[in-house]
């Protein structure tokens, strides 16, 4: 019985060489395209990301703004055309972060995470303080939004 599977496997070797050979070398390029991607990712110098906090709850139009009234104000002491120059520094009232976000266009609002939000437009994107602000501005949390 043994030799009777040798000989019908030969046999089908034999009429199938061609075809076998072909898988093989297909099969043997295909590992090593894979095996070459896998060295290269190996190989590469990338840079790691890096998460910095930010330096403080100002915005960066606000602290630019203040730079350059600061700058502009520093000029005009050097010309000497300001003839009295006060002690008070700009005060920019800190704003409370907007964490909700709703569509101009819609009657919820969501969490930034939450899948509804990616079908909001840039353009009709509205954004709250708190859930009460949204709540007296018209609209009610997502039903399918965990964690509202």
């Amino acid at each position: 019985m043994l030799n009777e599977w040798a000989r019908k496997i030969k046999s089908w070797y034999k009429d199938n060489e061609n075809e076998i050979v072909w898988v093989a070398v297909v099969l043997f390029a295909t590992g090593v395209g894979f095996g070459a991607g896998r060295v290269a990712i190996f190989n590469s110098n990338k840079t790691p990301i890096e998460i910095n906090p930010p330096a403080s709850n100002l915005g960066a139009n606000a602290i630019s703004s203040l730079n350059s009234s600061r700058d502009e104000a520093a000029a005009e002491t050097e010309n000497n055309s300001i003839t009295q120059i006060t002690d008070k520094e700009p005060v920019i009232m800190e704003q409370s972060p907007k964490i909700y976000v709703a569509s101009k266009n819609g009657s919820v609002f969501y969490l930034p995470s939450c899948g509804g939000v990616r079908l909001i437009k840039e353009a009709n994107k509205i954004w709250f303080s708190s859930k009460e602000e949204a709540s007296r501005a018209g609209y009610k949390p997502a039903a399918n939004c965990k964690g509202l």
